[in-house]
């Protein structure tokens, strides 16, 4: 737009009720039509953030702003909507004042955000804020109930909160968002029957809410919504903001019904502020410039249409380029005064520390391994698909295994098969308990990084959980497995060497799920996971010493053969299964084994005993429960970035 703005009339924000140009006095751009009764306090500000990033190589290197000058506020007691087209740096904004920022690599901040007058303290912070995510992160075989519950017991502090209260106030919770009727309906997801997509956001909600939070952050709300859910969601959230809650919420070309329930709106293009006050506010500002609302048009709509730049191949381009910088140049010079009429201001006398503010753990370490252990076999038991497949699986292969090798004899032919099935056994076992472990961590991460975050829990307790949980049900789907191919294959018929067969194997599902684990908190993303998993089981198959004898591995390679677990259970059922054996040998044969130790000295198995071979294997166990804790504390650690 070429001409100059014209003067607006300021407005302060107790006239967000009155109409602010003669087209919203029809109601279908009106807003809200009664003054706020509740108390409205200061809460979060935010004064001349600046952000900017690194992007480019070499020559080509240069930095791109993300958002500049932007300055705001968020009163407790009142919903603020940001809004602005895609790539107006919404998310940049909710990232720094959040605190999320800490994951974007190399970047430049500056910049001033306090809460109640006061800087962020991380330790209080969690306690202080709610996030709700754009996609519900859930367990989707817990109830609604559950799924509460289970946040307000790790969340509330120990010290403040006994478990009766911290039930009670996760069913408060659940009556409060409406969720009564469905509280014992199982969250469920896109691809599990559960409540609906309302009721699954407004769980969400539930989740960050039971806390107590001061401020509470939505990201997209209505995202995938139909408009009944959307405006139930919405007329929740602003029900909490009542409650003496700042709100902030991102939102994406909101509906009239929902937009006209917001008190503020904040609205973002090419990073900067183009308005921040209230919707009628907005809608005079606009007139002012020369922008007029039209008849009959959605006030959302229209902002969105004046801050998107039209794409410079398009008839309008020329007309249209200088527009949004236009706005933006005005609220610069003339919008401050407009926003300062509607800030209070912040006294940190009136802000004491809160109980919910002090740092600590909601549980005792016990309590946490305890919760964390029912909430991983309640959701693992109503899997029963899962189990049921895991568990028939092992039976198919136990049966196959079983008739392809049936009865074996004393021959020197059953005595390559029996090698080759010992060998096979550990083979079986890894790949099937690998494979689901390693898909598991990626898809429950999502949940682990928000958990973490918000301080639900240490995250030792998660990891031991996990393999309490893990391993367990894998012995179990997996024993008879290992029975049927015992004594259906005829190995050696005594109780001494059936149980140090069962506590190898045993030990090898051990071992495959903290090595699941451990490859599994190697990246976030499954398809990197997924493409590490076979190149390591070849490496560790290839050098267990059957394939490639020992003796045979090139020097630089050996180091491959003591790190991989294939050596020390295929050296261990080995000696289990061949000392004290003899087989037939035909007279004049070649290469003919009439005894078992022959077949470990040819293999060199007996290199080390039985108890030497599990006890180094323990070893590598151990090595690995480590490593793969370290990734996983180092993959899901919390990036917060509260002080700038």
């Amino acid at each position: 737009m070429d001409s100059k703005p014209a003067p607006i009339e300021l407005q302060t924000s107790t006239t967000s009720t009155t109409t602010a140009h003669e087209a919203t006095k029809r109601d279908s751009t009106s807003s809200t039509s009664t003054s706020p009764t509740h108390a409205i306090t200061p809460g979060l500000e935010w004064s001349n953030i600046r952000l900017t990033v690194p992007v480019g190589r070499g020559k080509n290197k240069h930095e791109r702003t993300l958002l500049e000058g932007v300055t705001g506020y968020a009163h407790r007691g009142e919903m603020t909507a940001i809004l602005g087209p895609s790539g107006a740096g919404k998310t940049s904004l909710t990232n720094v004042l959040t605190g999320r920022i800490g994951g974007m690599g190399k970047y430049t901040l500056e910049g001033e955000v306090t809460f109640q007058g006061r800087e962020r303290e991380e330790k209080s912070w969690k306690n202080t804020v709610g996030y709700v995510e754009q996609f519900d992160l859930m367990y989707d075989s817990l109830t609604v109930e559950e799924t509460i519950t289970f946040s307000a017991l790790t969340r509330l502090p120990a010290h403040t909160f006994t478990k009766a209260q911290k039930i009670a106030r996760a069913k408060s919770v659940i009556d409060m968002l409406g969720l009564s009727k469905c509280r014992d309906t199982n969250v469920g997801s896109q691809n599990k029957r559960g409540v609906s997509g309302g009721e699954r956001k407004r769980t969400a909600v539930g989740v960050e809410l039971v806390t107590f939070p001061k401020l509470l952050f939505l990201d997209e709300p209505t995202s995938g919504l139909d408009s009944h859910s959307a405006y139930s969601v919405i007329s929740n959230v602003r029900d909490i903001s009542r409650q003496g809650v700042a709100v902030l919420c991102t939102i994406h070309q909101p509906a009239y019904e929902l937009f006209r329930m917001f008190d503020k709106v904040i609205l973002i293009a090419n990073g900067r502020t183009a308005f921040h006050g209230t919707i009628p506010d907005a809608i005079q500002w606009f007139t002012n410039l020369g922008f007029p609302l039209p008849e009959g048009s959605n006030a959302a709509d229209h902002f969105i249409s004046l801050l998107t730049e039209p794409a410079p191949n398009s008839a309008e381009f020329e007309k249209e380029k200088d527009k949004v910088e236009n706005i933006l140049k005005a609220w610069e010079e003339r919008g401050a005064e407009l926003q300062n009429l509607g800030r209070l201001k912040s006294n940190t006398a009136l802000a004491p520390q809160d109980a919910t503010d002090r740092p600590g753990f909601g549980l005792s370490y016990v309590e946490e391994l305890y919760w964390l252990l029912r909430r991983n076999y309640t959701q693992q038991i109503r899997d029963r698909t899962t189990l049921i497949a895991s568990f028939s699986q092992n039976v198919f292969m136990g049966l196959i295994l079983s008739f392809s090798f049936y009865r074996l004899g004393n021959a020197q032919q059953d005595l390559m098969s029996r090698l080759g099935l010992l060998f096979f056994i550990p083979i079986n076992i890894s790949f099937s308990v690998f494979f689901p472990i390693i898909t598991l961590l990626p898809l429950i991460n999502g949940i682990l990084i928000r958990e973490r975050r918000t301080g639900a829990y240490r995250i030792s307790t998660f990891y031991l959980a996990r393999l309490l949980t893990e391993i367990p049900l894998a012995l179990i789907t997996r024993l008879i497995f290992f029975v049927l191919v015992y004594w259906v294959c005829n190995f050696q018929a005594t109780a001494r060497a059936f149980f140090i067969y069962l506590g190898v194997n045993f030990l090898t599902v051990v071992y495959s799920v903290c090595m699941g684990l451990f490859i599994g908190s190697t990246s976030r993303k499954l398809q990197v996971v997924q493409a590490i998993t076979p190149a390591s089981n070849v490496i560790f198959i290839l050098f267990a010493g059957f394939l490639l004898p020992t003796s045979n591995i090139p020097p630089w390679f050996i180091w491959l053969h003591w790190l991989s677990y294939g050596n020390y259970v295929f050296a261990s059922l080995g000696q289990n299964e061949f000392i004290g054996r003899t087989y037939a040998c035909p007279e004049g044969a070649v290469g003919c084994f009439p005894r078992g130790e022959d077949v470990i000295r040819a293999y060199d198995l007996g290199r080390f005993g039985i108890g030497a071979n599990v006890g180094l294997f323990c070893c590598l166990i151990a090595a690995t429960v480590v490593a793969g804790f370290l990734m996983l504390k180092r993959l899901t650690r919390p990036q917060l970035r509260l002080k700038i």
